[in-house]
């Protein structure tokens, strides 16, 4: 079954585990290499606006769809 999983992070969560040094994980789900962070949020981050889902092409991350967030209206978050 398909499912959509909706990551509203635009930027890596960091990790310091006691014995190593951090690790960046993924929580815009863009990476190539997820779910560790390979930097693909700086280059859709700054573009997104509040209030819109956007769709991308998993190959290229080129936006594909851009939509009003439904869920945005529920949680407040201004549309923009």
């Amino acid at each position: 079954m398909a499912r959509v999983v909706r990551l509203v992070q635009t930027g890596p969560m960091k990790i310091e585990p006691a014995q190593t040094k951090p690790v960046w994980v993924c929580a815009c789900g863009l990476s190539k290499t997820f779910p560790i962070c390979d930097g693909s949020h700086k280059t859709t981050a700054k573009q997104e606006q509040p209030g819109k889902l956007y769709h991308y092409d998993p190959s290229t991350l080129d936006v594909k769809r851009i939509e009003d967030d439904p869920m945005a209206e529920a949680s407040g978050e201004a549309k923009g």
